[in-house]
Parts: C-alpha cells; sequence; structure tokens
C-alpha cells in the first residue's frame, strides 16, 4: 500500500509547459479569409494561410466552398495543413474555448478538454499521474494566426499504480469516482508522455494496450484491483450515503408507465425525384406500427390509431426518458427518486430498456431533529450503483 498521496504531491508533479507546447504542436489553425464575394452561385474568395501568411484567390461552386469549411487544406507555399476557416476581423483579436486536432490522417475532432498522462514516483512507488484540463485560448490575426495565450484550467488529478489510486477533483478534494467517468468524457485530446507508454506497455491492467484515447483499460483497472485494495479509502460523501441507505429502507422503482407521448420511426424508401420518403413508425403510446409518406424525417406526426402527436424521432437509439418517483413511506417522511430509461428497438420492433436511478432524495418533518433532507447522487455504472451524499443539493 503507498504512503497517502495527497492533491498536492500530484500537482506538484504535473508539467503544463509540455501541455501547452503539446497544444501549440497539434492544432490545426484555420485558414483566415480576407474577402470573399458569392454570384451567380459561384463564390470568389481571398484566403490567407494562418502560418506563413501566404494569400491567394480561390474561385468554386457555391457547395463546393460550403463543404471546404469542414475539410482539411494544405496551404501552396509551406504546405502545413488547415482546418476550417476565420473570416478576417477588425479587432483582429479573438477567442476559443476549443481546439481541432487530427486523430488520423485527415481526420479531425474538436475538443475544450485535456489529458495528460506521465510517469512519476511519489514515496518511492512508481506510478503514473494523470490531469484533466479546460482550455482557453487568445489568438491574434494578422498577416499571420498566433497565439497570444494559452489559459489552462486543471481539473480533475489522479496519481495511479497498479493497485492503487488517488483521485482529486477540481476543488482538491479526494473522490473514489470511475477513471473513465472523469478522463474519457468529452473525446478529450490526449497528451501521453513515452515514458508513458512504456509503463503502460509492461502494466498488468493495461493488457499491453496503451491507446489512452479508449477507456477500456481503465475499466479493467477498477476491475482488476482487489476488493480490500479497491475499498481502503471510502469518501465522506460514500460513507454518508451508506449510512443513510441503511437508516431507510427503499423498495424497488415501479414499472415505468407503458404509455409515452413519443413516435419513432425509420425510412423504408425514398423517391429520388421526388424526394418522398416511405417510412415505419412505431407510436410508444399505444404500442402500434403504421406507415406513412413525408417528404422530411422532422417535424409532427399522428398516430392514426390513438391520435398522438409527437415530434418525429428518427433516431431508434437515441430515445431517453426521465421519471420522478414519489413515495410516502410512513407518516413523516417523503421520497423522492428519479429514473433514466434509455430505449432501443429491434427490427420487429421490439422494445428494450436499460434503466439507471440517478436521484435519490429523503425529506422527514416532524421527527426529533426536526427537518431532515439527504441528497444522493448515484455515480457509479448502472449495474454497479455508486451513491455519493451531497452537502449541496
Amino acid at each position: 500500500m503507498v504512503k497517502k498521496v495527497t492533491n498536492e504531491d500530484i500537482v506538484m508533479l504535473l508539467n503544463e509547459g509540455v501541455v501547452k507546447e503539446q497544444i501549440q504542436t497539434r492544432i490545426l489553425l484555420p485558414q483566415i479569409l480576407v474577402s470573399g464575394l458569392k454570384h451567380d452561385k459561384v463564390v470568389e474568395e481571398i484566403l490567407r494561410c494562418p502560418y506563413c501568411g501566404k494569400e491567394w484567390q480561390e474561385e468554386k461552386p457555391e457547395h463546393k466552398s460550403y463543404l471546404a469549411y469542414g475539410t482539411i487544406q494544405k496551404c501552396p507555399e509551406c504546405e502545413k495543413k488547415m482546418f476550417g476557416r476565420i473570416p478576417l476581423q477588425k479587432e483582429k483579436r479573438f477567442e476559443k474555448s476549443s481546439i481541432s486536432y487530427e486523430i488520423s490522417e485527415f481526420r479531425v475532432t474538436e475538443s475544450s478538454k485535456i489529458f495528460y498522462a506521465d510517469t512519476a514516483l511519489i514515496h518511492g512507488e512508481q506510478g503514473m499521474i494523470f490531469a484533466e484540463y479546460e482550455i482557453h485560448l487568445v489568438y491574434k490575426v494578422d498577416q499571420k494566426m498566433t497565439m497570444q495565450e494559452i489559459n489552462l484550467s486543471l481539473l480533475h488529478r489522479a496519481f495511479v499504480t497498479e493497485r492503487d489510486k488517488y483521485l482529486y477533483n477540481a476543488a482538491g478534494k479526494r473522490t473514489n469516482k470511475y477513471l473513465k467517468n472523469v478522463f474519457m468524457q468529452d473525446r478529450p485530446m490526449t497528451i501521453v508522455s513515452e515514458n508513458a507508454k512504456n509503463f503502460m506497455r509492461n502494466c498488468l491492467f493495461m493488457g499491453g494496450d496503451y491507446n489512452c484515447s479508449e477507456s477500456i483499460w481503465m475499466d479493467e483497472f477498477e476491475k482488476g484491483r482487489s476488493v480490500k485494495d479497491s475499498y481502503s479509502y471510502v469518501p465522506r460523501g460514500e460513507r454518508k450515503a451508506g449510512e443513510t441507505l441503511n437508516q431507510y429502507h427503499f423498495k424497488k422503482v415501479p414499472e415505468p408507465p407503458r404509455e409515452y407521448q413519443k413516435i419513432v420511426g425509420k425510412v423504408l424508401n425514398e423517391d429520388l425525384i421526388t424526394g418522398m420518403k416511405k417510412r415505419e413508425s412505431l407510436c410508444m403510446n399505444c404500442g402500434r406500427v403504421f406507415r406513412d409518406e413525408a417528404r422530411y424525417d422532422w417535424g409532427e406526426v399522428v398516430c392514426p390509431y390513438c391520435g398522438c402527436r409527437s415530434q418525429y424521432q428518427k433516431s431508434l437509439h437515441g430515445l431517453n426518458r426521465k421519471i420522478c418517483f414519489l413515495s410516502q413511506e410512513g407518516e413523516n417522511t417523503l421520497f423522492i427518486r428519479t429514473v433514466g430509461y434509455q430505449y432501443s428497438f429491434g427490427d420487429e420492433w421490439e422494445v428494450s430498456i436499460e434503466d439507471r436511478e440517478e436521484y435519490r432524495c429523503i425529506l422527514t418533518f416532524g421527527g426529533e431533529k426536526g427537518e431532515e433532507i439527504h441528497f444522493l447522487v448515484n455515480e457509479g455504472y448502472a449495474t454497479n450503483p455508486v451513491w455519493v451524499e451531497k452537502e449541496k443539493y
């Protein structure tokens, strides 16, 4: 067991200079639009390279010019890659809270978070330090495009060995959240040192895979620790939640109401001349399937059987619902529980539902201690809930 690793131990080893250097190296700057004119479905533009200041003129059909905003371009002079465009504004200065960077050949993503990993030696124990940063950039646009400021806000930070985890939040308070739920949200840009990659290759919970853009190894790490080591530290919020859950008895939440004012559907075929689409839809309110025709995949649709009106939902795996359940226990106790449901549908409209209870609130009135409020948040998985009692709710 490692001697307790404090928040200050971790912060002292973080190197923001490396993070800023990597951002400047990997970021894709946008082309500078000096001037542009659109007429007769043709766009004439004068563009400038943000790196070397080279200017050139382009004339394209309107639709091709629009598509160019979302593709990687190369400067005809210095051949550096550019992504997107930015008009040359009078103030010549702008701020941005995200960066565009290449994750594979000609594939670009945008991120507002940075995940940083490096090796570290703390109290004689070799492990890895992780950090999550939020970014805020200030640019100046003139003959070239230069980055004036790179401001990093440190959020979560952690020290991890093969058996131990010391994770602290933005306020410097220790937490026992899952690593994946902290560091792999919002598809962050990953900055991983060579030392960290070598450590990962030989680390048992990594399984020889050191791809930090995927969170599989984080799941393996959480599963691989023994129960004793995994729960040797229980944060105060979890301890309070355990005491509250032992004090009150929670019954299983009722089944969600079958009726739901939603209509989901899929396109069967489309006439490319008229644009008319034949659709098959399921009314969640009455459970019946019907077919109709429409030109667009949006707008209101009405079930011909029960008259249910709903905005058309064409994503068969993106239908979510939250239900709040209220119940009275005894004379002076009220339970408020919130459950999230995610629906998915088979080829023959078989419905499957995944549920996750998210919040529990207990209110007591007239007891020995007077009025009490306990507010609990589930910070674990659906199959492995981790309840944390919050002081602020």
